[in-house]
C-alpha cells in the first residue's frame, strides 16, 4: 500500500524528512512534520474514500417498470 511506502521512511521517532534519498531511504534536509503528516493523512482519506465508492460485487441494475 502507498502509506506504507511513506511509513517506511519515518525515522525511529516516527518522524518524515522533507526529502528522502532514493537510493538509501536516507531522511535529508528538515522535518516539516505539518506537511508530511498532512499528506499521509490525505492519502490515507483518499484510499478509504475510494474503497467506499466502488460498486458493490453482485448488484444489479434494474431500471423502474
Amino acid at each position: 500500500m502507498p502509506e506504507d511506502v511513506a511509513l517506511s521512511h519515518a525515522n525511529d521517532a516516527g518522524l518524515l524528512a522533507e526529502e528522502t534519498d532514493p537510493v538509501t531511504g536516507e531522511a535529508l534536509d528538515n522535518f516539516p512534520q505539518a506537511f508530511s503528516h498532512i499528506d499521509l493523512i490525505n492519502a490515507a482519506h483518499a484510499i478509504r474514500d475510494a474503497g467506499q465508492q466502488l460498486p458493490s460485487q453482485g448488484a444489479e441494475h434494474q431500471s423502474p417498470a
